[in-house]
C-alpha cells in the first residue's frame, strides 16, 4: 500500500473510515476563509484540526463528503513583552497561530516552550509537547502549573477565528468584531459571549 498525501493529511489516532473527501493545508487566514466558503457553497461539512492528537478522534468530521482543513502550516508566534501590552498583563502576551504545539512538533519546528525560553518567558502547557496550543487551550488546559496559574483556558484573552460564513471574527472580553469575508465591512459588538463560550462559559 501507498500512502498518498490525501490519506497523510486524514491520518488520525483511530479513524479508519469517514474521511474527508478535501484537504485543505492553509498557509494564511485568507487560505481559511477561502476553504470555509468552499465548503459554504458546495454544502460540505467542515471539521478541522491541527496535530490530530485527539485521542476519542472527535476532529473526524460528519462523514465522506467533507472538508478538512488542517492547521499545521498556520504557525506564526507573535510576543508582546511591553508591561503597557493592549491586555495589561504584566509578563507580556504571545499570539500564537493554530498549528503550534507545546514542544517541538513531529515536523522539527520549535515549539511554544522554546520560543518562550528564548524570551526568557514560560508558558502554561500540559505535559505532552506534540499537543496543539489550540485544542489543549480551549479544551480546558491541564498541566502542572494550573495551581499556580490556572488552567490554559484561564490564560486566553482573545480568540481570532473563521466563523461559517467566511467572516474574520475576534471574540475578546471587551465584545466581539466581525469583519465580513470580502474585508468590506467591520461590525463590533460589546457582546463578550462568544469569548466567554470560547473559554468554557466561566
Amino acid at each position: 500500500d501507498t500512502l498518498t498525501p490525501w490519506h497523510l493529511g486524514n491520518l488520525r489516532n483511530r479513524l479508519t473510515d469517514d474521511m474527508a473527501y478535501y484537504v485543505v493545508i492553509p498557509r494564511t487566514a485568507e487560505d481559511v476563509v477561502a476553504a470555509v466558503q468552499f465548503a459554504a457553497q458546495h454544502n460540505l461539512g467542515i471539521s478541522v484540526f491541527s496535530t490530530g492528537h485527539e485521542f476519542n478522534d472527535r476532529n473526524g468530521g460528519p462523514g465522506n463528503n467533507t472538508l478538512l482543513i488542517r492547521t499545521t502550516c498556520l504557525n506564526e508566534v507573535t510576543f508582546d513583552l511591553r508591561e503597557d501590552n493592549e491586555f495589561g498583563a504584566v509578563d507580556g502576551v504571545v499570539r500564537m497561530g493554530a498549528g503550534l504545539t507545546w514542544g517541538t512538533s513531529k515536523f522539527g519546528q520549535a515549539g511554544m516552550h522554546e520560543l518562550a525560553e528564548e524570551q526568557e518567558r514560560v508558558v502554561v502547557s500540559g505535559h505532552a509537547g506534540n499537543v496543539g496550543v489550540v485544542g489543549w487551550s480551549l479544551g480546558g488546559g491541564h498541566g502542572q502549573l494550573v495551581g499556580t496559574y490556572g488552567m490554559g483556558v484561564d490564560q486566553v484573552v482573545q480568540v481570532d477565528l473563521v466563523g461559517a460564513d467566511g467572516s474574520i471574527v475576534v471574540a475578546r472580553q471587551e465584545g466581539t468584531a466581525v469583519t465580513s469575508a470580502d474585508g468590506s465591512r467591520t461590525e463590533e459588538s460589546e457582546d463578550a459571549s462568544l469569548f466567554w463560550a470560547l473559554r468554557g462559559g466561566g
